[in-house]
């Protein structure tokens, strides 16, 4: 910019204080969603110094600045599950493009002259204006830059009343609408499970060929814990499309997390022979819980909703209600799935998923904010699970420093030439009388 600005100058000399810190702002809608460990998601306008926001790492990482900005157009960035978020033209993302990923730990010294900033990870920083602009170049760009997904949240632990897994099961094969808790089911392994995590005192007594009953033995206590347990969860009496997840179970560990999917995939999920993870349910509630879940443990969906079963076209053959279908991907390390002949679909094609930026879109204008955080990397977590990056905050020294690849820094580290000697930055201290010497002689056209 300063090269263009002047182009009858050269090279351009420019005067820095060395210790002024600059903000870069990169800022979020007001109303955006960003994670918290405590109190869950909260708008971006709501956050103050001292509060708490969720990391990548999925560990609490504290706000160390918020800083307000004025009205100013704001953008729509698209990724490929459909997830949106909404931020201004300048703010900044972590981004991993094909060169990164199939030259990993490699630095290209072009990045900064082509509008990226190398960071740690082998990810680059780059505005919502940058991708736009690269994005409306070329369709083969669609998916070339990939955002990183966080690790599994860690949410405080809080008690629940039945174990997991056999809730999880039971909000997928089970029946509890009829003062009663059934469970269907042709899969004997899938039965010992469920029995295996029942509460003491109540066993799984089949009923019919895929039918059991979640019963108290004769001549035991009359209550059943399980059928009371569910009462307290709000769940008894609701049919399939109004099973939801309680909130117990979703804002938990990892661990309690993970066990509550396993057991909705190993009853409604599906894995398919090339390796696919699907979830069906005609509950709306329902389904969101399961997005929940596997967002906060890394991974990603996909919505769709039938109102026809696939192949019927010409029979017009509907379903009573409109199901919907979530196509799921999660991380390798973690097994969405315990049942053996499930998991052995999965285990041999499981691949990692890539959150992609397919666009940005034009989102109105309003008021924005952007914070500071005190995670190493600057980046947190905003709606969807969506993971961005935090205000650049920084010395020119540092920001010259750490992004400038070709910056030739003299011993002293007081003089900088940039763009092989197109530009000279000289940096100075506070005391001006001291640094008197270093611009005796400047000639005509220092900043």
């Amino acid at each position: 910019r300063i090269a263009g600005r002047f182009p009858q100058a050269r090279p351009i000399k420019v005067a820095c204080v060395r210790d002024t810190w600059v903000n870069l702002r990169r800022a979020l809608s007001l109303d955006a969603l960003v994670l918290t460990p405590s109190s869950g998601w909260v708008k971006a306008g709501d956050v103050a110094v001292g509060d708490m926001l969720v990391g990548v790492d999925g560990h609490p990482t504290r706000v160390v600045g918020v800083y307000p900005q004025p009205d100013q157009p704001l953008w729509s960035v698209r990724f490929s599950d459909g997830a949106t978020a909404r931020v201004t033209g300048d703010h900044v993302w972590a981004v991993q493009g094909r060169w990164d990923r199939e030259h990993p730990g490699s630095r290209n010294r072009r990045c900064v002259r082509d509008g990226w900033w190398p960071a740690p990870g082998g990810l680059r920083i780059t505005t919502t204006d940058h991708l736009r602009i690269r994005l409306g170049q070329a369709t083969r760009r669609q998916r070339a830059w990939a955002i990183p997904l966080v690790e599994p949240v860690c949410f405080e632990a809080r008690p629940v009343p039945l174990d997991p897994y056999l809730l999880g099961a039971l909000l997928g094969d089970g029946g509890f609408s009829q003062g009663s808790v059934r469970f269907t089911t042709g899969d004997p392994e899938l039965a010992d499970r469920v029995r295996d995590t029942l509460p003491p005192g109540v066993m799984l007594r089949r009923l019919g060929d895929y039918d059991y009953g979640v019963v108290v033995p004769r001549g035991g206590r009359a209550r059943n814990p399980v059928l009371d347990a569910l009462r307290d969860l709000g769940l008894s009496g609701r049919r399939s499309p109004q099973k939801f997840i309680p909130n117990d179970y979703l804002w938990n560990t990892p661990e309690v997390r993970l066990q509550v999917l396993r057991g909705l995939l190993d009853t409604d999920g599906c894995a398919s022979l090339e390796g696919g993870v699907s979830f069906c349910s005609t509950s709306e509630d329902l389904a969101n819980g399961v997005t929940f879940l596997v967002q906060s443990l890394g991974g990603l969906t996909r919505r769709s909703i039938r109102t026809q079963w696939p192949g019927d076209e010409t029979r017009q053959i509907r379903h009573r209600r409109s199901a919907i279908y979530l196509s799921i991907q999660m991380p390798p390390p973690l097994m969405p799935f315990l049942l053996r002949r499930k998991a052995e679909r999965l285990n041999a094609r499981a691949r990692r998923p890539w959150r992609w930026i397919v666009g940005v879109d034009a989102a109105g204008h309003g008021p924005s904010v952007c914070f500071k955080v005190a995670d190493p990397r600057g980046l947190f977590v905003m709606g969807d699970f969506v993971v961005t990056h935090n205000s650049i905050f920084e010395t020119l020294y540092q920001g010259v420093r750490a992004n400038w690849w070709d910056a030739e820094f003299s011993a002293s580290d007081t003089e900088c030439v940039l763009d092989g000697g197109a530009v000279r930055l000289y940096f100075f201290g506070m005391d001006r009388a001291a640094d008197a010497n270093k611009f005796q002689g400047f000639e005509a056209g220092v900043l």
